[in-house]
C-alpha cells in the first residue's frame, strides 16, 4: 500500500492493489519518462504489507535494459508537513537492488525528495543537499 497523510490526520490518499486482478496494469500508473523496454509494471499476487496484492516492477532484461520512470499522482497538499509511506519486499540478493523513488512538485522537474537504494546503501536527496543514510 502507498499512502500520503497530513501529520496526525487521516490519510489524504492511499493506494492498494487488492481490488485489481494479478497481471493487470496498476490503475493510475504510467511511464513518466524514458523507455520501459520489456520491463513489466503490473499488479501481482505476491504478498504485500497491506493485503494479498502488490505493485510489481519486473525487470526482464537485466541491468542493460533501457531506463524509465513510472508515476502516479496524489492530491495537492497545502500543509508543509506530509507523511508518505511505501513498503518494499526485496526477493533475492539485496546487494543487487538498484531503484529510486521521487516525490515531485507540480512544476516539471521540481524534485521535493528522492530516495535511492543501491545495494544496501540508501541515499536521501532533498532540493538543498544530499545525505547518505546507513
Amino acid at each position: 500500500m502507498l499512502a500520503a497523510a497530513r501529520v496526525g490526520a487521516a490519510p489524504l490518499w492511499s493506494q492498494s492493489f487488492d481490488d485489481q486482478l494479478p497481471g493487470q496494469t496498476p490503475r493510475a500508473w504510467r511511464v513518466a519518462w524514458g523507455n520501459a523496454g520489456d520491463d513489466l509494471l503490473l499488479v501481482s499476487n505476491l504478498r504485500a504489507l497491506s493485503g494479498p496484492n502488490s505493485l510489481l516492477l519486473d525487470r526482464m532484461s537485466g541491468e542493460q535494459s533501457p531506463m524509465a520512470g513510472y508515476s502516479t499522482n496524489f492530491p495537492q497538499v497545502a500543509e508543509r508537513w506530509l507523511a508518505f509511506s511505501v513498503a518494499f519486499l526485496v526477493q533475492g540478493h539485496a546487494d543487487n537492488v538498484r531503484c529510486g523513488l521521487e516525490l515531485r512538485g507540480a512544476n516539471p522537474g521540481e524534485r521535493v525528495l528522492a530516495i535511492g537504494i543501491d545495494g544496501r546503501a540508501v541515499h536521501l536527496a532533498t532540493p538543498d543537499g544530499k545525505v547518505q543514510l546507513a
